[in-house]
């Protein structure tokens, strides 16, 4: 029989990226490599992500306010290596490419202008 993990709501590990924070609930370690939960909480109006596609994960996103389960884990650490290279754009494309995550920074104007949505500069 499995243990039950209990997530605590209180905020622990968290960054905020300027409209788009992560809080990490449950890391790949706690459930042996299978998945991994994060919370990305996200202010009024700003766009949370450029169009972006996973070439190595499987994303579940539920409805507004719920946690994005990922699987399988690993990839709760592409947030943390990006926040700790918050600004270099250098470092930033190198972990996207690690993670073979593309992202498409051209598309980003025109949700914004058409929608009055933020998003921050890197």
């Amino acid at each position: 029989m499995t243990k039950a993990l209990i997530v605590d709501a209180r905020e622990k590990d968290s960054f905020d990226f300027g409209g788009l924070s992560v809080r990490w609930k449950v890391d790949g370690n706690q459930t042996g490599g299978r998945f991994s939960v994060v919370h990305h909480p996200t202010a009024p109006h700003a766009l949370g992500a450029p169009l972006h596609y996973h070439h190595n994960d499987v994303g579940l996103q539920a409805p507004a306010a719920v946690a994005h389960v990922i699987s399988p884990a690993g990839f709760e650490n592409y947030f943390r290596e990006v926040a700790e290279a918050w600004g270099d754009m250098s470092k930033f494309t190198h972990i996207n490419q690690k993670y073979a995550l593309e992202m498409r920074f051209e598309r980003v104007p025109d949700p914004c202008q058409r929608f009055g949505l933020t998003f921050p500069a890197l």
